[in-house]
């Protein structure tokens, strides 16, 4: 075959190499983005104010119980939350850590206890604030009705 020659056979690899090498570049982040996802749900919440007088330890807190469901790829390694402006205070092993993160699928049932600062019983705002292994947040609001015990 005349013109063919090495010398335009290395030309013709290695335009093929710099090609692939920039199409690659372009092509994995944006793949990588698709894979990863990042998002929950919380699938009960329930939540009590013990008035003053009420349940030994908990006059004047609310008590919540929150169930969470991790509908990403990504594994969460930790929950916060606020009721009103009061922090919830969940139980010691009860929130998921990177020792027991909660993987793609998984429901998980936390409870905590908040001091009720002038609150009481009623429509609330609740706060979740979920943290991904990652180290990347999302913060959801949900409206929830506090029952009086």
């Amino acid at each position: 075959m005349p013109g063919v020659t090495v010398e335009r056979i290395l030309w013709l690899v290695l335009i093929i190499v710099v090609a692939g090498t920039i199409l690659f570049g372009v092509i994995y982040p944006y793949v990588t983005s698709m894979v990863t996802v990042k998002d929950f749900v919380i699938t009960s919440i329930t939540a009590y104010y013990y008035k003053e007088g009420g349940k030994e330890g908990k006059e004047g807190c609310y008590e919540v119980y929150l169930t969470i469901k991790n509908l990403g790829t990504v594994d969460i390694i930790g929950v916060k939350a606020k009721i009103g402006d009061a922090e919830i205070k969940f139980d010691e092993g009860s929130v998921p850590s990177e020792d027991n993160p909660l993987s793609c699928g998984e429901e998980y049932t936390l409870h905590g206890i908040a001091k009720a600062e002038g609150g009481g019983a009623g429509r609330k705002i609740l706060e979740v604030t979920v943290e991904f292994i990652d180290g990347s947040t999302i913060t959801r609001t949900y409206e929830v009705y506090v029952k009086k015990k």
